[in-house]
């Protein structure tokens, strides 16, 4: 019983140490706004382009594949930047965490599962492989 009640006891001193989160919307609202301009600029170039796509224009195509192309990268590049910013503003017993992740590693290991989901489709929906 004296080596439970000196557990409880060293547990609840330890839990006293908590996590403090000082982000505000003021250093995210940048991040923020800056996807959203990413998402007006695709939606506004997708929409000029369409007259161009109901004459079977190829270079309308490839207009649009590689506008949502570069608006992929660069909202995951957006995304990388908003996790490290939250990681990097939680603090505990005074000192923050720190974030060593990089930016090509982050594209490099999204993309990958991005394609490993697309590949996988089969085997999760048996029923897109099957004509209708």
């Amino acid at each position: 019983m004296l080596i439970f009640k000196k557990l409880i006891i060293n547990y609840s001193i330890i839990m006293k140490n908590y996590f403090k989160f000082n982000l505000t919307g003021q250093k995210l609202l940048p991040y923020w706004l800056l996807m959203l301009l990413l998402i007006a600029g695709l939606a506004l170039s997708v929409w000029l382009k369409m007259d161009d796509l109901d004459q079977k224009d190829p270079s309308a195509y490839l207009f649009i594949i590689s506008a949502v192309i570069v608006f992929y990268v660069f909202m995951f590049a957006i995304v990388f930047f908003m996790y490290k910013l939250s990681i990097e503003n939680i603090e505990y017993k005074d000192q923050t965490l720190m974030f060593g992740g990089k930016l090509g590693q982050f594209l490099e290991y999204s993309y990958l599962v991005f394609f490993l989901a697309l590949s996988h489709l089969e085997f999760i929906y048996p029923g897109l492989s099957k004509k209708c």
